[in-house]
């Protein structure tokens, strides 16, 4: 994502594109764990969790790795309905960047 404040936006594009989760796995950051984001989820019955303690690198490695996981999901199908979309690829580009 470009910045933490796209993330209560792009948890509802993904419901609406995909379905709602059952749940929301993050690390403990507080742009899923507040605001917004949590409410969307309160209000849709999404279970939201986290990864155990803060500062423990082996646990956040996983949630960063999902991220990554997610990120190449999200650019391979970019890059595959690009013409479909209502931008120019430059602007794409800088959107997935």
């Amino acid at each position: 994502m470009k910045s933490k404040r796209v993330v209560p936006s792009a948890v509802k594009n993904h419901s609406r594109k995909y379905g709602i989760p059952n749940h929301l796995h993050s690390d403990s950051a507080p742009e899923f764990l507040a605001g917004a984001t949590l409410d969307y989820c309160l209000d849709q019955a999404i279970r939201v969790t986290t990864t155990g303690g803060k500062n423990k690198a082996h646990q956040n490695s996983r949630a960063e790795k999902m991220v990554g996981v997610i990120k190449g999901l999200t650019f391979h199908e970019i890059r595959k309905n690009w013409c479909e979309l209502d931008l120019p690829r430059k602007d794409i580009w800088r959107v997935i960047s």
